[in-house]
């Protein structure tokens, strides 16, 4: 059983969501979408002025982004332009690397061939050098040889002297 207290009760609590709902939408808005029923021409005014602010600040934002990137574009473009550049000098060096291998290349089969030559010659000179050591020993023996001969013959000489 429902007394009238018990009534009263629940016909404020069913009743407490109408009036918290009447109590919010009284407010004084200035901007459309918060729903109240009463406009201020003050608070839209404090509104638009701070969105306008509030634009002019992304649109310094968005101009500062645009003028950083216009930078960074240029630095890019210089940074490709120094990269070609190096590129090239680059290619010209390996060019001019290759050519010294090549040049050093034949260098060394020159050096080589000189190397064998300069090796020939040495083994000649030593190979003469024996020769005219033989036949200066040779000599000295034949000047040995002929000295005993004329020895030989001048005492044959003396001793035929004498005996005449």
């Amino acid at each position: 059983m429902n007394t009238c207290k018990d009534n009263i009760y629940l016909a404020m609590r069913a009743m407490a969501p109408v009036c918290i709902a009447l109590v919010c939408s009284s407010c004084v808005t200035g901007d459309p979408r918060a729903g109240g029923i009463f406009w201020s021409e003050g608070k839209a005014r404090q509104r638009q002025a701070a969105l306008r602010q509030k634009l002019e600040c992304e649109e310094h934002s968005t101009a500062a982004v645009k003028y950083r990137t216009d930078e960074l574009r240029s630095q890019n473009a210089s940074a490709q332009r120094a990269l070609g550049n190096a590129r090239e000098k680059l290619k010209s060096l390996d060019s001019g690397i290759a050519s010294a291998q090549k040049e050093m290349s034949a260098a060394a089969k020159t050096d080589t061939a000189l190397n064998s030559e300069l090796a020939r010659i040495e083994r000649a000179r030593v190979s003469l050098d024996a020769a005219n050591e033989k036949t200066k020993v040779q000599l000295e023996s034949e000047v040995q040889q002929l000295t005993t001969e004329v020895e030989q013959l001048r005492a044959r000489n003396k001793a035929l002297q004498s005996g005449l």
